[in-house]
C-alpha cells in the first residue's frame, strides 16, 4: 500500500510541474520576441533615415512610414492566464512585418537609385548630342567632352540617390551651357551673314543707282564712283559683323543720295512736261502764252544743265514756278474765267479757283461706289446755313442715316446732292470714299474750308464734278 501511495502522489505531482515549465517558457519566448520586435522596429526608423539621408524622395516612403505606424499601433491577443500561443505568433508575424517593412525601404531606395541613374546615363547622351550640334557650328567643345568623360567613370556604378541626383544636376547644367554657347554661336553666324547680305545689298544697289547716272552725262557722279569703288573692295574683305553693318550703313548713304539726285531730276522733267502740255492746251484755246513759254524754255535750259543736287534742285524750282504761272492760263483754257469749284473723284480733292488761279485747295469725301457722286458740270442753286440732312433712305434700308445738322451747305445737283461740312468725318482725301467710308452722294468738305467756301461761293457758281485727275 506503502508503494502504490508514493506512485500515486508521484503522478499526481507531475502536471504541476510540467504547466509551471509550460508557463515560464512561454514568459521568457514572449519577452525575447517583444524585444525582437522594438529591436526590429528600431532598425526600421534607422533604415527609413538612412534612406531619407541617402536622397530617396520622402514622398516615396511615406505610404511605408504609415504602414509601419498602422501596425505598431495594433494591439497584441490578450491571454486569458498566462501567455498563450497566440500572443507569441502575433509578436513573431509584427517581426515578419516590420523585417518586410524595412526590406520595402530599402528596395525603394535601389529603385530610386537605378530610376535617377538612367536619367544621368539619358541626359549624358544627350549632353553628347548637343555637343556634336556644337562642334558642328565651331563652339569649343574640350571643355564639355572632358566634363563627359569625367562623368562616364563617376557612373560607372549606381550611387546613392541625392548623389545620383547631384550628378544628374550637373549634366543637365554643362548641358545648359553647352545650348547657350551653341545659340550664342548661331546667333552670331545668323548676324555675320545678315550683315554681309546687307552690306553686298546695298553695294548692288549703289552700283545700280551709279549706273544709272552714269548715263546721263550732265551729272557728275566721280565722286561717288570712287566712294562705291573703294567700299566694295572693304567688303571683299571684312570678316566681322561690325565691319559689314557699318559698310552697309556708309553704302546706303551712298545709294540714297544717288537716288535722291536721280529722283529729284526725273520730277523735275516730269513737272516740264506737264507743264508743256498744259502750255499747248492754253495756247490752241487762243490764250497768249508768250511769257509762259520764254519762262519754262529758261527753266527746261537750266535742268539740262544741272549737275548735281544743288543745280538740280534749283532747276525744279524754275520749272515749278513756270507751271504754276502756266496753270493759270491752262485753268482759263479748261473751267474759263470766273469762279469755278471743280472737285477730283480720283484724288479726292477739291480745287477752287478765281480767272484760272487756284484759291483753294482741299482734300474733299465724295460718294462711296454703291453712291457715287454724279460727274458732270452742275451749278449752286441754293445756300443754306445751318441745314438739316434727311435721309431719303427709309429705317432698315443700309443707307438710312439719322436726322444730322451741318453749319453750312450748298445744292449743286437735283437730287439733293450738296457740298457741305461733316461734323462727324475725320478723314478726307484718297480712301475716305470707301463703300463704308464715301458719302451718299454729296461732297463732304473739312469745316474750316467749307465755312470760307461758303461766304466765297454766290449762287450760280460752276461746279465741275471729274472723273480723273486735274
Amino acid at each position: 500500500m506503502l508503494v502504490i501511495s508514493l506512485v500515486v502522489v508521484t503522478v499526481a505531482a507531475a502536471p504541476g510541474i510540467s504547466a509551471f515549465a509550460a508557463e515560464s517558457y512561454q514568459t521568457h519566448e514572449a519577452g525575447a520576441l517583444d524585444a525582437q520586435v522594438k529591436a526590429e522596429a528600431a532598425a526600421f526608423k534607422a533604415q527609413l533615415a538612412r534612406s531619407v539621408a541617402d536622397g530617396t524622395p520622402q514622398d516615396l516612403l511615406d505610404k511605408v512610414a504609415a504602414q509601419e505606424t498602422q501596425l505598431m499601433a495594433v494591439a497584441l491577443p490578450h491571454a486569458s492566464l498566462w501567455v498563450d500561443r497566440l500572443v507569441l505568433v502575433a509578436l513573431q508575424h509584427r517581426i515578419d512585418q516590420l523585417r518586410g517593412l524595412s526590406a520595402a525601404v530599402r528596395g525603394i531606395e535601389a529603385q530610386d537609385e537605378v530610376a535617377v541613374h538612367q536619367q544621368v546615363l539619358d541626359a549624358l547622351t544627350a549632353l553628347q548630342a548637343d555637343i556634336q550640334a556644337a562642334q558642328n557650328v565651331s563652339v569649343a567643345s574640350d571643355e564639355y567632352t572632358q566634363f563627359v568623360s569625367r562623368l562616364q567613370a563617376e557612373t560607372a556604378a549606381l550611387a546613392t540617390p541625392s548623389r545620383e541626383r547631384d550628378l544628374l544636376a550637373q549634366v543637365n547644367a554643362e548641358d545648359q551651357k553647352v545650348k547657350d554657347a551653341t545659340s550664342a554661336q548661331v546667333a552670331a553666324i545668323n548676324a555675320l551673314t545678315a550683315a554681309k547680305s546687307s552690306a553686298n545689298r546695298q553695294l548692288q544697289r549703289a552700283q545700280s543707282l551709279l549706273a544709272q547716272a552714269k548715263s546721263t552725262a550732265a551729272l557728275k557722279v566721280d565722286a561717288y564712283d570712287s566712294a562705291i569703288s573703294a567700299l566694295a573692295t572693304q567688303v571683299a574683305q571684312a570678316t566681322a559683323t561690325s565691319q559689314f553693318l557699318d559698310l552697309s550703313a556708309q553704302l546706303r548713304a551712298q545709294a540714297d543720295q544717288l537716288q535722291a539726285l536721280l529722283n529729284v531730276r526725273q520730277s523735275a522733267y516730269n513737272l516740264r512736261d506737264l507743264a508743256r502740255r498744259r502750255l499747248a492746251r492754253a495756247s490752241s484755246a487762243g490764250i497768249d502764252v508768250t511769257a509762259e513759254t520764254a519762262q519754262l524754255a529758261a527753266a527746261s535750259a537750266a535742268l539740262d544743265a544741272a549737275s548735281d543736287m544743288p543745280s538740280l534742285s534749283a532747276a525744279h524750282d524754275q520749272v515749278q514756278a513756270a507751271k504754276n504761272a502756266i496753270d493759270v492760263k491752262y485753268n482759263l483754257a479748261v473751267y474759263g474765267p470766273g469762279k469755278v469749284i471743280v472737285v477730283s473723284i480720283q484724288d479726292q480733292e477739291m480745287e477752287v479757283m478765281q480767272d484760272g488761279v487756284v484759291v483753294l485747295d482741299t482734300l474733299v469725301t465724295t460718294g462711296r461706289p454703291a453712291l457715287p457722286t454724279p460727274p458732270g458740270q452742275w451749278t449752286v442753286t441754293a445756300k443754306y446755313t445751318p441745314y438739316e440732312m434727311i435721309s431719303p433712305w427709309p429705317k432698315g434700308s443700309p443707307y438710312y442715316y439719322n436726322p444730322s445738322w451741318v453749319e453750312w451747305a450748298m445744292l449743286f445737283h437735283s437730287g439733293g446732292y450738296f457740298i457741305h461740312d461733316a461734323p462727324w468725318r475725320t478723314h478726307y482725301g484718297p480712301g475716305s470714299d470707301s463703300e463704308f467710308g464715301g458719302t451718299h452722294g454729296c461732297i463732304n468738305v473739312p469745316h474750316n474750308q467749307m465755312s470760307w467756301l461758303w461766304g466765297w461761293t454766290p449762287v450760280g457758281t460752276r461746279v465741275d464734278v471729274i472723273s480723273g485727275d486735274f
